[in-house]
């Protein structure tokens, strides 16, 4: 896979990620995706106001905790954020990269 943005040959041990993130079958406008390794290593991707988002480095296959989280930043004019549930901030360790 090639990042056409970037030019980049995508490395094939790295696991490719990208998704949406629902609330109440709506999308989630604002925040982060984060993946957190045993070790504590941190991979973050923001969630766009569509609620997708995209990790545009690779992540080593592994055991992570997925945790969504907010940002500091303020709302735009009009724009509504849902709060994030607790639950929804710390995971159980799911394999990523494996099938």
């Amino acid at each position: 896979m090639k990042d056409v943005k970037k030019g980049i040959q995508a490395d094939p041990n790295m696991a490719q990620i990208s998704g949406k993130v629902t609330l109440q079958g709506k999308p989630l406008n604002y925040g982060f995706i984060t993946l957190v390794d045993a070790a504590g290593k941190r991979f973050s991707a923001n969630i766009t106001k569509d609620g997708d988002y995209n990790f545009r480095v690779g992540i080593p296959p592994g055991e992570y905790s997925v945790v969504v989280e907010g940002t500091t930043s303020p709302p735009e004019a009009g724009e509504i954020r849902a709060p994030i549930p607790e639950k929804y901030k710390r995971r159980p360790r799911r394999p990523c990269g494996s099938a």
